[in-house]
């Protein structure tokens, strides 16, 4: 008994940007994500981090906002302007409920979109946000 594989090549019409709706023209947007975390946040110091791209241009910046107050984040250093950098914060929790948002800036000086949009056709783009409660 034999086996034969093969490697297929989805055409770019079957697979691609434009046929699920992308614009032609796909624009690489600024983008940062918040990682999630495993375990609770308690009253004390706190880290959040997450990772930040623009293929284009680099990240320059991330500042993360802790119930509207925005702060540095550190960033590692990118090996080059095509792949994404890991970021984190320090901020000192409080009991109760505090809302974070992410916001990268590219190495042009482009700030990260607030409006969210859906992928299609010209790539998402939106500031993530999320929600801790602080025990």
């Amino acid at each position: 008994m034999g086996v034969t594989t093969s490697r297929a090549r989805p055409s770019a019409g079957a697979w691609g940007w434009a046929s699920r709706g992308g614009s032609k023209e796909r624009q690489t947007v600024t983008q940062a994500r918040i990682e999630p975390r495993r375990s609770g946040v308690g009253a004390c110091q706190n880290d959040t981090a997450g990772i930040a791209w623009a293929p284009d241009s680099g990240i320059w910046k991330v500042e993360v906002g802790i119930d509207g107050v925005w702060v540095n984040a550190r960033r590692s250093r990118p090996i080059s302007d095509a792949t994404w950098v890991q970021w984190v914060a320090n901020w000192a929790a409080t009991p109760g409920s505090h809302e974070i948002q992410v916001r990268a800036t590219d190495g042009k000086g482009v700030l990260q979109e607030q409006t969210p949009s859906p992928p299609a056709p010209d790539g998402a783009r939106g500031r993530p946000t999320g929600s801790v409660n602080v025990t």
